[in-house]
C-alpha cells in the first residue's frame, strides 16, 4: 500500500507540515452524554498539573472515572477508507485503564468507536508513567498514525441542595407570587443534575442532588426576579441566596428571571463579591430581566434545547463554584479562539452583546462537542450554544488552565473551606 502526500512548498520548503491521517474526536455530537466525555485535543503537546502521571502520548486527552467506561471515536482525516486500522494500549504500570471495545486491542471497529474503563488512578501510581492509547496501520505491530491519552480519576462528590423559589411581591396579597417553570411544567431537578454530571464526571466529580425544596421569599419589588445589590430595590439576589441555606451542601437556588445575567456561582471565600452574604449558586430558569428598560427576555425553545441551556448554564456556576475562571480571564488580552469557545467556562452562553467583537461571541455551535439554537427574543436570533470542556491540559500561559485538576482540587476541600 502507497501513501503519496501533496503539499505547497513555502518559504524555501522551511515550513514544517502536519499530517493527520486519523485522529481521536468525541464519540457523539449533541448534548451531555456521560458515556462520552468532550476531549482536550488543544495541541499536540501534553502539558499537564502539577503531580499528575506524566505520559509520552501526543494530542487528545480526556478524563475517565475509576469503575466507569467511556467512548471515543477514531475519525479517517486523510487516509483510504479501506485502510485497516488496529487499536491497542501502550501500557502503563500497573495497568490504569482497559480497552473493553475492541476487547484487549484489535481491529478498529466499523464505526470507529472504541470503549475504555477506568481501572486506578494514576494520581496513585506517581513515578510511573501513564497509560497510551495507539492506532496503528495494518496491525498491532504496524506504524502509530495517532495517540490518545485517557486520564483515570477517582470519583469525588459534591452535595448539592436545590431551592426553587417562588417570590412574592410586596404590592400584591401574600401567595400572588409565580413559581419558576421549565416550559410550563415542573423544572425536572433529576434529570438536570443527571446531565450536569455528565459534564463533570470526566473531571471524576460527582455532582449528588442530596436535597430539594420548594421556598418562598415575600416583600419583593418583582415577583420574578431577585435585582442585583445596589438597585435600589427590595428584594436582591443576596436576599434570595442567604433566605436559605444548607450546611455542608453547595446549596443552588433557581428563580424565573435573572437580572442582567443567567446565573451567579460564589463559593466561600468570595462571599462579599456583588453584595454576596452567602456561598451558592442562583440561576435562572425562564429568561433574563433588562433592568435598564425592565423588559424581560423570555427563552424560546424546545424543551429538549432549554434543558440543555440550562444544564451549562448550571454547569458553568458549578465551575465558579469549584474556583475557575472564565476563558476571557485566562487569555491576554482577553482573546477569545475556537477552543476557548468550547469550554464551559465561556462567558457568553447566550447571546452576544456584539457579534463583531471575539470576545463576546457566545460558545462555538456544534464541532461535534454539542449544540442547541436558542431564540431569545428582542436580541440577537438564533444564537448557537454548546461547548461542555472542562480542560485537562494546563498550559503555562493561560492563568487557570488545567480545569481538571483546578476543580477537583476545591473539591477535595474540608466541608468547612468547600461550602
Amino acid at each position: 500500500m502507497a501513501t503519496r502526500i501533496t503539499v505547497q512548498n513555502i518559504n524555501g520548503g522551511r515550513l514544517r507540515h502536519v499530517v493527520v491521517p486519523v485522529r481521536f474526536t468525541r464519540a457523539v455530537s449533541g448534548g451531555p452524554d456521560i458515556t462520552a466525555p468532550d476531549p482536550d485535543d488543544r495541541g499536540h503537546v501534553m502539558p499537564i498539573p502539577d503531580n499528575w502521571v506524566p505520559t509520552t502520548a501526543r494530542g487528545f486527552s480526556f478524563g475517565l472515572t475509576v469503575g466507569e467506561s467511556a467512548r471515543i471515536r477514531v475519525e479517517r482525516v486523510d487516509i483510504d477508507p479501506s485502510a485497516p486500522l488496529a487499536v491497542r494500549l501502550r501500557i502503563g504500570t500497573p495497568h490504569q485503564i482497559q480497552l473493553t471495545r475492541p476487547a484487549g486491542g484489535g481491529a478498529l471497529p466499523a464505526d470507529g468507536i472504541i470503549e475504555l474503563r477506568g481501572i486506578v488512578d494514576q494520581a496513585a501510581q506517581f513515578g510511573t508513567k501513564g497509560t497510551v492509547i495507539e492506532v496503528r496501520l495494518g496491525s498491532l505491530e504496524g506504524p502509530v498514525l495517532a495517540e490518545a491519552e485517557a486520564h483515570v480519576l477517582t470519583p469525588l462528590t459534591l452535595n448539592v441542595a436545590a431551592h426553587i423559589h417562588t417570590l412574592h411581591p410586596e404590592s400584591g396579597p401574600p401567595g400572588s407570587g409565580t413559581k419558576p417553570t421549565h416550559n410550563g411544567a415542573p423544572l425536572d431537578l433529576d434529570r438536570l443534575f443527571e446531565l450536569v454530571n455528565a459534564i463533570y464526571r470526566p473531571a471524576g466529580v460527582r455532582i449528588r442532588l442530596a436535597k430539594r425544596f420548594e421556598r418562598e421569599n415575600f416583600d419583593f419589588n418583582a415577583d420574578d426576579t431577585p435585582f442585583l445589590a445596589g438597585r435600589g430595590r427590595k428584594g436582591t439576589e443576596n436576599d434570595v441566596m442567604k433566605s436559605f441555606f444548607v450546611p455542608n451542601h453547595c446549596n443552588v437556588h433557581f428563580v424565573r428571571f435573572m437580572d442582567g445575567s443567567g446565573g451567579v456561582g460564589i463559593r466561600r471565600d468570595q462571599v462579599g463579591i456583588d453584595g454576596i452574604e452567602q456561598s451558592g449558586i442562583l440561576s435562572m430558569m425562564e429568561g433574563i430581566r433588562d433592568f435598564g428598560t425592565g423588559r424581560i427576555f423570555r427563552l424560546y425553545l424546545d424543551p429538549d434545547s432549554k434543558f440543555q441551556l440550562l444544564t451549562v448554564l448550571l454547569a458553568h456556576e458549578i465551575g465558579h463554584f469549584l474556583e475557575l475562571i472564565h476563558v476571557t480571564d485566562k487569555n491576554v488580552p482577553g482573546r477569545v479562539d475556537t477552543f476557548s469557545r468550547r469550554q464551559i467556562m465561556h462567558p457568553n452562553t447566550l447571546v452576544s452583546a456584539d457579534p463583531t467583537n471575539p470576545r463576546d461571541r457566545p460558545r462555538l455551535p456544534d464541532a461535534g462537542y454539542g449544540s442547541a439554537d436558542s431564540d431569545i427574543r428582542g436580541k440577537i436570533e438564533p444564537v448557537p450554544l454548546g461547548g461542555h470542556l472542562l480542560t485537562l491540559k494546563k498550559y503555562a500561559v493561560r492563568p487557570g488552565d488545567g480545569e481538571v485538576a483546578i476543580a477537583r482540587a476545591r473539591a477535595r476541600q474540608p466541608n468547612a473551606v468547600l461550602y
